[in-house]
């Protein structure tokens, strides 16, 4: 039998073959015209060149595998891995499509002693859902409501009480929302300073003024500071567009020109507006001035018709005689569609001979369950 090389790769193969088996390079040509010396084929560069342009795309991508056995081997193993990262991907997605359908759960609680702020022990949250939410809690004490941007499963809570312990928090709901950061907020502030006679200090009545970029109602999750205080995860109601956050801060004449205000956006929660006929009056709204401290406090009970965990928002206007004296809004939460308002305000100057006053509610955000585990942790 007739034994030639092949003169693209080399290959020792039957002089009657059509094609070389390991390179594909048309051998036939030259085989049957007798072309071929001592085993090997003679040709010229020019015929060779041409046969080269001639085989291009002929050449199969697994020819380039010397062992045809291995891909054999290999073509399963690809198609079963292909199939199980498709399987894969489908129970995610089912599962993830369930979580979607159900409430987040609350799965652990505990101090977070190495985080404080102003010498206070956080509180760490653990939730079973990763998409970005705010979370209500309640101080059972006291009744004040804490917040927390929830975000990868996990957010922090700060207390004004260093005393308190987890089984004081209570979750009481959650409601959804989006991001902003300073792009989005733009805040200034007003300020009014007046000698305290009893202590010689002055005492600054600080309004920081909060304006997003779009025109619409709900609270602003932050965290503010001016001078020695720092305040994460404070709440401010937004109307229009616009909110303000009063603060009372006291100090040396020269210290209080000097501080500086620092207020940081992260999370907003929108609210929808509601009517006189979401609501009646369960008991009726009183409002009390307070003349030590130059502020007031609004008193009443009301009852929502359609609705069970909210945060309420309302707002209240003040009139010496005719005319208007000042105004703002706040807001307060309901519980089983009960709303107890007993709230201190403080309108960023000081308030004298007010006459009348009005008090309505305005907006609202429903809130649903955030229920506890019972293996949530309470150490």
């Amino acid at each position: 039998m007739n034994r030639v090389n092949c003169p693209e790769c080399g290959y020792i193969m039957d002089g009657a073959s059509v094609r070389c088996p390991k390179c594909r390079f048309p051998i036939g040509k030259f085989s049957e015209s007798g072309n071929a010396e001592g085993g090997a084929i003679v040709i010229t560069q020019e015929e060779f060149s041409a046969l080269k342009s001639e085989m291009t795309g002929v050449r199969p991508w697994y020819t380039e595998i010397k062992d045809k056995k291995l891909v054999r081997k290999i073509i399963p193993i690809i198609i079963v891995t292909i199939i199980l990262c498709v399987a894969a991907a489908a129970v995610v997605l089912f599962a993830d499509s369930g979580r979607r359908g159900a409430e987040p759960q609350v799965t652990e609680m505990k101090l977070g002693r190495n985080m404080k702020l102003n010498g206070i022990n956080a509180i760490r949250v653990k939730t079973d859902e990763t998409a970005p939410f705010a979370a209500v809690f309640r101080d059972t004490r006291n009744d004040k409501l804490m917040y927390s941007v929830m975000e990868g499963g996990s957010g922090t809570i700060f207390p004004e009480n260093n005393e308190i312990t987890v089984k004081d928090i209570e979750p009481v709901g959650y409601s959804g929302g989006y991001k902003v950061s300073y792009e989005n907020v733009l805040f200034f502030e007003k300020r009014e300073n007046i000698k305290n006679d009893n202590t010689g200090l002055y005492d600054c009545y600080l309004t920081v003024v909060v304006e997003t970029d779009e025109d619409k109602n709900g609270i602003m999750i932050a965290d503010f500071s001016v001078l020695s205080s720092y305040e994460k995860n404070i709440a401010v109601d937004i109307i229009n567009g616009k909110g303000m956050l009063h603060r009372k801060i006291s100090g040396l004449q020269s210290k209080i020109r000097e501080a500086v205000s620092y207020f940081s956006p992260h999370f907003f929660i929108p609210s929808r507006q509601i009517s006189e006929s979401d609501y009646s009056l369960t008991q009726e709204i009183e409002m009390t001035i307070s003349s030590e401290n130059n502020g007031f406090n609004i008193k009443g009970e009301a009852k929502l018709n359609n609705e069970k965990n909210a945060v309420l928002f309302y707002s209240y206007e003040l009139f010496s005689g005719s005319e208007m004296a000042g105004k703002g809004h706040s807001f307060v939460y309901s519980e089983n569609g009960v709303c107890k308002l007993d709230n201190e305000h403080y309108i960023g100057k000081r308030i004298n001979n007010i006459s009348s006053y009005k008090v309505y509610f305005t907006e609202l955000i429903s809130l649903k369950p955030l229920p506890e585990l019972k293996s949530a942790s309470s150490a």
